[in-house]
């Protein structure tokens, strides 16, 4: 071609992704074949008369065919693809790059950029679906930037409980919870969470006491540094047995409501309780 030469991408459908600039060219310029290299760059080889510029950045670069005859040339673009990361977060749904999503989580979209190649985009989408989660006598759910919250008592026709506003709640005492978390004008509110917390007992040959969080899968037992919790019926079977530091959960899906026996050991010695789980 006289006058200069573009380079434009298409898509599999013909479709024009991309339109590249002139190569400024002062004279001929014909252009015979493309080439994929191994590393996925493009060469694009032919030859040219007088000058042109074969620099793809701003500014001219001229370059002289020899002795002002025809003078060939290879054409290398390379791709210089890059990523972002960003996070949304909405009611119900959120619309992204046409198109909407109704579940939270990663999504990831490819996007031809300025320079025709693609870039990779990840969207981390949180949507409100708050679920609540024990943590020995604190119940939490999942921190949303710029999100409100309110605890309920579900015992009490969802009346809310002052000044527990945060995705934290300090539980006092025995009831069944639930969190409504608002954002950008709408409100979702969880389903019902079942605490009951058990008292403490030594046994006669220990000094020390332990604590038993009632949950809705069975019960925590709460203990500070390192000790043995067991779970026994009163045929006095051994039912489960947990070394741990701290904490011990004993899940009791599949067994029959009735009363049970946790015995803790430490180095201290032996403390036991009594508790009454209702299957569910």
């Amino acid at each position: 071609t006289l006058g200069g030469a573009v380079i434009v991408k298409y898509a599999s459908d013909l479709s024009v992704l991309w339109v590249g600039r002139n190569l400024g060219l002062w004279g001929l310029l014909s252009a015979y074949d493309t080439h994929l290299a191994s590393d996925g760059s493009l060469l694009l080889t032919g030859y040219f008369s007088t000058r042109t510029d074969l620099d793809p950045e701003d500014g001219i670069l001229k370059v002289t065919s020899p002795s002002f005859n025809f003078g060939a040339f290879a054409y290398k673009l390379n791709c210089r693809s890059g990523n972002s990361y960003s996070s949304v977060t909405s009611c119900d749904s959120v619309a992204i790059l046409g198109q909407t999503f109704t579940q939270s989580g990663l999504h990831y979209f490819q996007i031809p950029d300025g320079q025709g190649c693609d870039s990779t985009i990840t969207v981390n989408v949180g949507l409100l679906a708050p679920t609540i989660f024990p943590s020995n006598y604190r119940l939490y759910t999942q921190f949303i930037d710029q999100a409100q919250y309110q605890w309920l008592d579900c015992a009490n026709n969802y009346a809310v409980i002052p000044s527990q506003t945060s995705y934290e709640f300090d539980v006092q005492g025995n009831g069944n919870y639930a969190v409504a978390v608002s954002l950008q004008g709408c409100t979702d509110t969880s389903a019902c969470y079942y605490v009951g917390f058990v008292g403490a007992e030594a046994g006669p040959d220990a000094q020390q006491t332990f604590r038993i969080a009632q949950l809705h899968e069975g019960f925590r037992v709460l203990q500070p540094g390192p000790f043995t919790a067991t779970l026994i019926d009163l045929q006095g079977r051994v039912l489960a047995t947990l070394e741990t530091e701290e904490e011990a959960t004993f899940d009791m899906g599949g067994f029959p409501s009735g009363v049970y026996l946790v015995r803790v050991r430490t180095e201290a010695g032996v403390a036991s309780r009594k508790v009454m789980w209702m299957a569910r």
